[in-house]
């Protein structure tokens, strides 16, 4: 008799690890799912806003970019943001919101504080983290190609010009 509960008490042990076991990989499995789940496709004015949004909350805390925005820059938000949007739509949804000269900022920000390739390279790195986390599908990767387009075209400007002022003096 003892032979056969401590055999019961070994089975109901292993049902219970397996159980645990069971319960642990569904609950990754469904987390997994959720996250797939409430990712979102850019094909909206309120997906772009939603993306520049996180992107930038992320911008603004950072340690090597959020600086330059917050202290050189001396960025008002609430002009910037609305400038972000109409921008990303342009480029996103193609639908001409965006009316200005980008890298003009960015040039007048290089003469305040010099911008270099840890600087896009970071800015790059937290605008892919925030594409990844939060959407899917096609024009999220069309997105990622385009900002790494632009992070390489705006660093050889500004290294450019960098490099010229150098040479200059």
């Amino acid at each position: 008799m003892e032979k056969l509960w401590r055999w019961v008490l070994t089975q109901s042990s292993i049902r219970k690890r397996f159980r645990s076991n069971v319960s642990f990989c569904w609950q990754g499995f469904s987390e997994n799912l959720t996250t797939i789940m409430s990712k979102k496709t850019l094909d909206s004015p309120e997906a772009v806003k939603f993306l520049v949004d996180s992107f930038y909350k992320k911008v603004q805390v950072d340690s090597l970019i959020g600086p330059v925005f917050t202290e050189v820059a001396q960025v008002d938000w609430e002009k910037h943001l609305p400038k972000m949007y109409a921008f990303w739509e342009t480029i996103i949804l193609g639908n001409n919101a965006y009316d200005g000269h980008p890298f003009r900022p960015h040039l007048l920000v290089n003469q305040k504080h010099t911008l270099t390739l840890d600087h896009f390279e970071r800015w790059l790195q937290l605008f892919s983290e925030t594409l990844s986390e939060n959407f899917t599908g096609e024009n999220a990767e069309q997105v990622r190609q385009r900002a790494t387009q632009i992070a390489l075209v705006w660093n050889n400007k500004l290294e450019s010009i960098n490099n010229d002022s150098f040479m200059e003096r």
